[in-house]
């Protein structure tokens, strides 16, 4: 069964919605602006990339019940939909 996946802009916010519920998920500005102090190379700013991309996954694989990656995530958008993989 395909879960309908799409981004849609609500007060000035690109927001996430599965399957017409809004996926509550964010980085608080501090946070950013504290991990912006401390990345003072480009590796450093990678690895805060991949913490942040790891967090948006799992917390979206809790969500939908199953595991995803970023090809899925990706290929949900340009389809309107993600593979439901229960």
């Amino acid at each position: 069964m395909d879960i309908p996946f799409k981004i849609v802009r609500v007060d000035d916010q690109d927001v996430i919605v599965v399957d017409d519920e809004v996926f509550d998920w964010g980085l608080d500005d501090g946070s950013i602006s504290h991990a912006n102090r401390f990345s003072s190379n480009k590796e450093t700013m990678r690895a805060i990339h991949d913490d942040i991309r790891k967090y948006f996954l799992e917390s979206l694989g809790e969500q939908l019940g199953f595991e995803v990656s970023m090809r899925d995530v990706n290929e949900a958008l340009r389809v309107g939909y993600i593979d439901d993989k229960r």
